[in-house]
């Protein structure tokens, strides 16, 4: 089985997984637009905010070959299936945790983004976000951060590994 082959099952895995949050999530945001002003959120809002995973979901789920050449370097779609080597399984490894890493980080930066338009819209006067609330934006972008470096830089990360186990010699 081509490395490329075995990414684009993480892939296609990492589509079903994001089209079900998002659901959830968007599901959890309904009650929010039957709720008498000004604590509604818009139906538009709601389904647009829900449709950029969804789309993405299904590009992914059609794609996800196209997505794997794109997230592992230098591949050639004709190389013949070879065993991987140790090199080759490490950035699979670190490709699918990042896909991994994403599938939390993407959902909870779309609760985040209904937050602040949910906040933006009740006139309150000034309102401020809870520690809790900024430690939890704070976390989120650290994931999104973590998710993207591990899934586009995973050959960064095994220089970085190999320098520490091989530092001292």
């Amino acid at each position: 089985m081509h490395k490329e082959q075995i990414v684009g099952i993480a892939v296609r895995l990492f589509a079903i997984f994001l089209f079900i949050y998002t659901l959830r999530y968007a599901s959890g945001l309904l009650p929010l637009a039957a709720a008498p002003p000004p604590n509604n959120v818009s139906f538009l809002f709601i389904f647009v905010l829900a449709l950029f995973p969804i789309l993405a979901a299904v590009l992914l789920w059609f794609f996800p070959l196209s997505v794997a050449a794109k997230i592992i370097p230098n591949i050639k779609a004709k190389d013949k299936a070879a065993p991987l080597s140790a090199p080759d399984i490490e950035i699979v490894a670190f490709s699918v945790m990042g896909l991994w890493v994403l599938t939390t980080a993407i959902p909870d930066t779309i609760y985040w983004v209904t937050f602040a338009f949910r906040l933006k819209n009740i006139d309150v006067g000034t309102l401020q976000l809870s520690p809790e609330n900024i430690g939890s934006m704070a976390s989120t972008v650290v994931e999104l951060v973590i998710g993207f470096w591990l899934l586009f830089g995973s050959r960064g990360i095994l220089g970085l590994i190999r320098r520490a186990r091989y530092a001292g010699k």
